[in-house]
């Protein structure tokens, strides 16, 4: 039986990594991302997927914990004793009453605005609730303040896009993709996928690998079948990344194409890659 940790899926942008993160939880599956392209590694990410488990369930005390004074607002103090001993927010409450009157009110308004919050969760969608949160509590307006906002604001855009999707409603949701745990849903010895771009995999083997995507517009990538008049060696180069990908199984390889992909709102038929033809015919096995 197959290990999960000799098991490998590469692809060519950062971007096909939520999918692909997506996919193994919603089965389960315990993985790792080596670079930055796990979206629920992001900070702003995990803050807002706190508030949302907040929100679902005022008494999580670990969600309370991570988002009590992010953004800021005046209960530092408490957030630290909070990060070693969460406690749930009526508690909060109560021992905010014995810091003074600023950091009992901004207390008090956090549960304030939990309340009403959660009274919205089985009225609107996740993704208008993630809206609602991102406004109510100034985390959307605060995070366009910092240096690399524009950035982080991007992720959360794509956590939006997940929550679109999303069937069910919110409880759901959470518990399909096992985001019960700020931590992390897999125990740290969990032996787990290993999920990296192509160029992240150099120099490493693996007993399975799948290779994700392999589509024109993405190996070879659309930037470089654009520049392609004015740099031909950029079909050359994209080609070795292609020979990097099919050359770290040690037994078995997995390659595929999508039939269409979301993009900018609209679906768009896919091309297999023109590298499919330099594989050897005779060892390719073909599934619709």
């Amino acid at each position: 039986m197959t290990s999960l940790s000799e098991v490998a899926v590469l692809y060519r942008t950062n971007q096909q990594a939520t999918a692909l993160t997506l996919a193994l939880r919603e089965r389960h599956l315990p993985y790792r991302v080596r670079g930055s392209g796990d979206l629920f590694a992001r900070r702003e990410v995990r803050d807002l997927v706190a508030y949302l488990r907040l929100v679902h369930d005022p008494r999580d005390p670990a969600a309370l914990a991570r988002i009590v004074n992010v953004p800021p607002r005046r209960l530092g103090r408490l957030a630290e004793t909070l990060r070693s001993h969460p406690i749930s927010l009526d508690a909060l409450c109560n021992r905010a009453a014995h810091s003074g009157p600023v950091v009992s009110s901004a207390a008090e308004g956090l549960r304030v605005l939990v309340g009403d919050l959660h009274a919205r969760c089985g009225e609107i969608s996740p993704a208008a609730l993630l809206d609602l949160i991102l406004d109510r509590t100034g985390y959307r307006a605060w995070l366009a303040t910092q240096t690399d906002g524009v950035v982080r604001l991007g992720y959360v855009a794509t956590l939006r896009e997940v929550l679109v999707h999303a069937d069910g409603d919110l409880g759901a949701w959470l518990a399909d993709f096992q985001l019960g745990e700020d931590g992390g849903p897999f125990p740290d010895d969990a032996e787990r996928v290993l999920l990296t771009s192509i160029h992240g995999a150099k120099g490493g083997e693996w007993r399975i690998v799948f290779v994700a995507g392999v589509e024109e517009g993405l190996l070879p990538h659309y930037r470089t079948l654009t520049s392609q008049a004015s740099d031909p060696a950029g079909i050359e180069e994209e080609l070795r990344v292609a020979y990097v990908a099919v050359t770290r199984p040690r037994e078995r390889l997995y390659v595929t194409c999508a039939r269409a992909r979301q993009r900018a709102g609209r679906s768009e038929r896919c091309t297999p890659s023109r590298f499919l033809a330099g594989l050897p015919v005779e060892r390719i096995d073909r599934t619709a």
